[in-house]
């Protein structure tokens, strides 16, 4: 099995959220930070001009929704929240605006699971 490779840019909450993901379930995994050439690389990919991609058991998965669903159903440990037993069925999305904000994961460096609202 490959290693996951990441393409991403710095500064956005969608690449942010694919990068806490991969960092809070310890997948290992590479990272590539494209530059302002990376529409093109990325149209090939996926068909679409956006980034996050993830490369994924020989498959590219764009969209930091889909990224996030992608490695809960291949990598579902550590769940993605654990303090009720009920998060599993929320929505990837909605899972990601709650708990994944790069605000919360910047201002402690730590993952703060108490801030997810339910």
């Amino acid at each position: 099995m490959d290693t996951p490779l990441l393409w991403h840019i710095p500064h956005s909450h969608f690449n942010e959220r694919v990068r806490w993901t991969l960092d809070y379930k310890r997948i290992p995994h590479r990272r590539q930070v494209l530059g302002a050439d990376y529409l093109i690389r990325a149209w090939r990919a996926t068909g679409r001009g956006t980034l996050p991609i993830l490369f994924l058991d020989g498959r590219a998965i764009g969209d930091s929704t889909h990224i996030i669903a992608a490695l809960e159903e291949r990598y579902p440990e550590p769940p993605r929240c654990t303090a009720r037993s009920h998060w599993k069925t929320i929505s990837t999305s909605s899972w990601a605006r709650r708990c994944a904000r790069p605000s919360s994961r910047r201002s402690s460096g730590t993952i703060r699971t108490s801030r997810c609202a339910y």
